[in-house]
């Protein structure tokens, strides 16, 4: 805004953005100060639920990140796994072979021969990539 390249219309009137703010930090801090230290990713298979959907969470998380959207699901629809690719850290490869281990146990606890995969920041990387090596046990990739 100050370089210019926004106009007032699209950046919205200076006393939205407090609230905004404070949102975000609100959120960031429950990430990253409660749902990532202190819940486990879950895990709801059921074979008569549709296609297993595996969430892939990015740098620096863990399954948890997606507690928030878990909460707000309903399990009884679909099969839902939240991952936890621990340590975040390690190589691409590295991470691709355990995405692979989990995407395999989970099809064989499903009874299915497949997933969707959703991927969050570097998750939507690791499964675009893992959709291309293995489109055989791949439904759909959301990123």
């Amino acid at each position: 805004a100050a370089l210019g390249d926004w106009s007032h219309t699209q950046r919205g009137p200076l006393r939205r953005w407090g609230p905004a703010l404070l949102a975000e930090v609100a959120w960031m801090s429950r990430l990253y100060l409660w749902d990532q230290p202190l819940r486990r990713p879950r895990w709801h298979l059921d074979s008569e639920g549709g296609t297993p959907l595996v969430l892939v969470h990015g740098f620096c998380c863990n399954g948890a990140v997606w507690a928030p959207l878990l909460d707000a699901c309903d399990p009884g629809r679909r099969s839902v796994v939240a991952l936890s690719l621990d340590p975040f850290y390690l190589d691409i490869e590295a991470q691709l072979a355990r995405l692979d281990a989990a995407v395999r146990a989970i099809c064989v606890a499903s009874g299915h021969d497949g997933v969707v995969l959703a991927g969050h920041s570097m998750g939507g990387l690791l499964s675009r990539i893992y959709a291309a090596r293995h489109p055989g046990r791949v439904r759909g990739c959301l990123m």
